[in-house]
């Protein structure tokens, strides 16, 4: 974030800063002459003494509480937003000036919207809640370390060096919230950005039949996520494990050590319980400091990167290609797959149709060309571009086309009266000759058992529309018609 926006959201919302500086100030001092002033009220009712005047301090001391909370709540939220605000309008503005062309497609529009904006929270939050709130958490800490030497110099010693060493070991521990909040950012947005892909790509998926994949995809990009967030706050659980244990064992101390002098009333119960949780609540506060200092560094290095990125066009575009050529395959072979390692290199201008017997991997080998599965090893490159590094779900249904017999494509074909008894193998042709041929142009084209329920006159249409749709298109089959394995066409045996 650059300073200059930080310089003047401070002096355009100087007051709107200075009422909640006051507020949340307030709202720690009230609480700690509070507890004093409770103190002597429950001495003076032990002591038969009036309490109307103590009383009356008491409830203004309250309602004053009441006050500053309300206040710094609403101060706090309409910083916060109104800084967010601020901060996305400027990024936004910087990627549309260096991403005209990124935000002008649907290349990684989802991703950098949520990194983007969840930043942006983080950014805001450090600035104008944790800031104040730790500056006004180390006042306090020194006003309560006064009041508890009063009540005893040795435990108190010892309460600061131990508190002190806690928050030594959580700066220790700084590297790994930073490590573990990176996660949760990639995964995050990966995950929106998968999800918003998958959405706008409906119509293909259905026309695809691939429900399921997606479903499973989302699913395992969810889990990911979930996994991720909930070890992120492995190491604040921690923490306030301990913080708290810490607190009830010196608690303990202190209320012991008051016995022992016979200095222990109801009075001074209530105020070491008072004055150490207050303690401890402001320690915490310093500890979710550290913590949120470490997701605003995550969080300005997430939107700097963003600025920094490539803008050349051309590198812009690579994810995505309008055409297939070539594709080159180098010892591919699946984890469900029973198939020897694949080389293979198809070019367009020719028809493969791929064999093999049941189980071996034929389906599988579908799914890897079309990103689905992702479990295997060896390379996919299409036009010399590795598979990793290409958006493959925006080419559905444009360069890349995929059909089976599960395809639902009756919503997509205009039938003709009287051809509604169509088989799925006739209406797949339907589609291939009268829907697409005149789209199809340099595309990959994958029909899994194109023939089945077929019969003979069907299978001689579908072999001559395919041979003119092998013209400036990859065609890949998987089939066991012994018809289509008599086409002269290239074959691909996994075995």
């Amino acid at each position: 974030m650059k300073n200059d926006l930080l310089i003047i959201f401070l002096k355009k919302e100087w007051w709107k800063i200075l009422i909640y500086w006051t507020s949340i100030f307030c709202g720690g001092i009230i609480p700690l002459l509070l507890s004093i002033e409770i103190t002597e009220l429950i001495n003076i009712i032990l002591a038969n003494k009036s309490v109307d005047k103590m009383i009356i301090f008491v409830l203004i001391g309250i309602f004053m509480y009441a006050l500053s909370v309300y206040f710094s709540q609403i101060y706090s939220v309409n910083l916060v937003a109104s800084f967010k605000t601020k901060l996305i309008n400027q990024k936004f503005n910087t990627i549309m000036k260096a991403y005209k062309n990124v935000l002008n497609t649907d290349i990684n529009n989802s991703e950098l919207s949520q990194k983007i904006i969840n930043e942006a929270q983080n950014m805001a939050d450090f600035y104008i809640n944790a800031t104040i709130r730790s500056l006004r958490a180390i006042v306090l800490l020194l006003i309560l370390c006064f009041l508890l030497f009063q009540e005893n110099i040795k435990l108190t010693l010892i309460l600061c060096i131990v508190v002190s060493i806690a928050l030594v070991v959580l700066l220790r521990l700084n590297n790994q919230v930073f490590i573990r909040q990176q996660k949760v950012i990639e995964l995050s947005a990966n995950y929106f950005r998968n999800s918003e892909s998958w959405i706008r790509n409906l119509e293909q998926i259905k026309l695809f039949s691939l429900f399921k994949h997606v479903y499973n995809d989302i699913l395992d990009n969810g889990k990911e996520l979930i996994k991720a967030v909930i070890h992120s706050f492995d190491i604040e659980l921690s923490e306030m494990f301990i913080v708290s244990a810490l607190r009830y064992l010196f608690i303990a101390l202190f209320i012991l050590y008051s016995s022992t002098l016979s200095e222990l009333n109801l009075g001074k119960v209530f105020l070491i319980i008072s004055l150490l949780t207050q303690f401890f609540g402001y320690a915490d506060e310093l500890k979710q400091f550290v913590i949120t200092f470490q997701k605003f560094k995550v969080s300005k290095y997430v939107l700097n990167s963003i600025e920094s990125l490539e803008t050349d066009e051309e590198n812009q575009n690579k994810l995505i290609f309008s055409h297939i050529t070539r594709i080159n395959i180098s010892n591919l072979v699946g984890d469900k797959q029973k198939s020897r390692p694949l080389n293979l290199e198809m070019v367009s201008n020719n028809i493969y149709c791929v064999t093999g017997d049941n189980g071996v991997g034929k389906s599988t080998f579908f799914n890897m060309l079309l990103g689905i599965e992702k479990n295997y090893t060896g390379i996919i490159k299409i036009n010399n571009e590795c598979i990793e590094n290409i958006n493959l779900e925006a080419m559905y249904n444009k360069s890349i086309i995929y059909m089976d017999q599960n395809s639902e494509l009756i919503e997509y074909i205009d039938i003709q009266e009287g051809k509604v008894t169509q088989s799925r193998g006739e209406k797949q042709n339907y589609l291939l000759t009268h829907q697409l041929r005149s789209t199809l142009q340099n595309s990959l084209i994958l029909l899994d058992e194109p023939t089945a329920s077929l019969d003979v006159q069907a299978k001689e249409r579908f072999v001559t529309m395919i041979d003119k749709l092998r013209s400036h298109n990859i065609i890949v089959i998987i089939s066991h018609d012994s018809y289509i394995l008599r086409q002269s066409y290239i074959e691909v045996r996994l075995d």
